[in-house]
């Protein structure tokens, strides 16, 4: 009757095994980092469309509130027509302003529905799923007034592709400490202890204990030429991971500096539009003054209707776009920051 179990234990003399360990550590570390690439990915997709579900909705009502407006205009302008104050002509450019505004409606409604459409599959959803939580419309995300410029560059290992290639550069740079270690010598201990009897009373006796030890050696001193061909294969990949993180590093700055001006340039912008607006909405009521008056032609206020339209239109465009330009900043610096 024999009953035994052996052990071998390798001495890693020359950091074979611990660089081993090192780049598997690394690899799973940087296939982390990418599913944290995809998750910021999805976040940002989610917010943007979001965003520009809101904003949709806004030039909804704001080309619904002018259609009511330049209907209003036209009952004005008809009642006019019928006294014969004014030609047929005013009246029919009345109509045609009025129709022109309201072609804007089913292309909105139909990028509001793909908005909506296009959150429900980023959220794992089917296309409609969520229409009836996000048809009621809703104000545009408000915005940070300020946001540091003054970011640390150690932000950007915040980023996942960034990490993701630090880390990649870590395996690489460990498997060139693997290869180089086939250069020396091995040694381990295998050892192996047991029972034995030719009696089963006598199996568990003190007599019936044994053990061995023993040592081995190797070293692929004949295969030193394909070892440092392998050593000079993993110093490329080393190379080439050292210059894909330089890259992802450079390009994680030059998303931060074109997301920074995107959003101060925009705010500036929005600025603008809001001085215009106010202005729209000035000329807008000072026209119909005049034109009640019959000291301008009705053309003017035509077009002091048409500029108040493009301005309130533009102004909601840029509102959704400053939200969105502010997580791309969010997304360009990995998901945020701590101040």
């Amino acid at each position: 009757i024999i009953g035994a179990f052996g052990a071998r234990w390798e001495v890693d003399l020359f950091g074979k095994t611990s660089r081993s360990v090192e780049a598997a550590n690394a690899g799973i570390e940087a296939a982390a980092d990418n599913k944290n690439a995809v998750m910021v990915a999805i976040s940002a997709g989610v917010a943007k469309q979001y965003i520009l579900l809101r904003q949709l909705q806004k030039q909804l009502d704001v080309t619904k509130s002018n259609i009511e407006i330049q209907q209003n205009t036209i009952e004005v302008v008809q009642k006019r027509f019928e006294a014969g104050l004014v030609n047929e002509l005013v009246l029919q450019q009345a109509k045609a302003q009025l129709e022109a505004t309201k072609s804007a409606l089913p292309k909105l409604d139909t990028a509001l529905h793909q908005a909506i459409h296009r959150i429900s599959i980023l959220t794992g959803k089917e296309p409609k799923a969520l229409e009836s939580r996000l048809i009621t419309e809703s104000e545009i995300p408000a915005t940070r007034p300020i946001v540091p410029v003054g970011l640390p560059s150690d932000l950007l290992t915040r980023r996942p592709d960034v990490r993701r290639a630090e880390r990649n550069l870590a395996a690489a740079t460990a498997n060139i400490g693997v290869a180089t270690a086939d250069l020396f010598p091995r040694f381990s201990l295998t050892g192996a202890a047991g029972l034995e009897s030719t009696e089963y009373n006598n199996f568990f006796n003190t007599d019936s204990k044994y053990w061995t030890l023993s040592y081995g050696f190797s070293w692929p001193i004949l295969e030193a030429g394909i070892i440092r061909s392998n050593i000079k294969l993993q110093s490329a990949k080393q190379q080439e991971a050292m210059d894909l993180y330089t890259k992802s590093v450079l390009n994680a700055l030059e998303d931060v500096e074109n997301a920074l001006v995107a959003y101060g340039n925009e705010q500036e912008r929005m600025r603008y539009l809001e001085a215009e607006t106010s202005a729209s909405q000035r000329s807008v009521d000072l026209a119909k003054e005049r034109y009640s008056q019959g000291l301008v032609d009705f053309l003017n206020v035509l077009d002091a209707q048409r500029q108040l339209y493009r301005a309130e239109d533009a102004l909601t465009v840029s509102r959704g776009q400053l939200a969105i330009d502010l997580v791309t900043l969010y997304e360009s610096l990995g998901g945020g920051w701590e101040i």
